[in-house]
């Protein structure tokens, strides 16, 4: 959870509020000190404006923050549009290798 919210830029005090778990509890999560209940999954989902589904798949490391984030971003797209994505993926990608 700890990349989960740094990529967002949330601290642990805000995931807090906006999720209504403790800032201790948290901080456990965090650490691995407590799992996280499926009650708590469902706040923490909603904290981070993911669905209970895109959450536990994180969680549950099958997708990484920034997949998700970048799969965020890519909703809704039409399909050219999704494909001018692509080719600047493609793009990006072989600028990489000549540097």
């Amino acid at each position: 959870m700890f990349k989960l919210r740094r990529l967002h830029g949330f601290s642990q005090q805000y995931v807090a509020k906006r999720s209504g778990i403790t800032f201790q509890q948290i901080q456990k999560y965090e650490n691995g000190t407590n799992q996280i209940s499926l009650i708590r999954l469902r706040l923490l989902a909603h904290a981070f404006n993911m669905s209970d589904i895109a959450m536990y798949q994180y969680l549950m490391a099958t997708v990484s923050p920034e997949s998700y984030m970048l799969s965020k971003h890519l909703e809704g797209l039409n399909l050219e549009a999704y494909q001018m994505v692509i080719q600047l993926v493609d793009f990006l990608k072989k600028q990489a290798n000549v540097v």
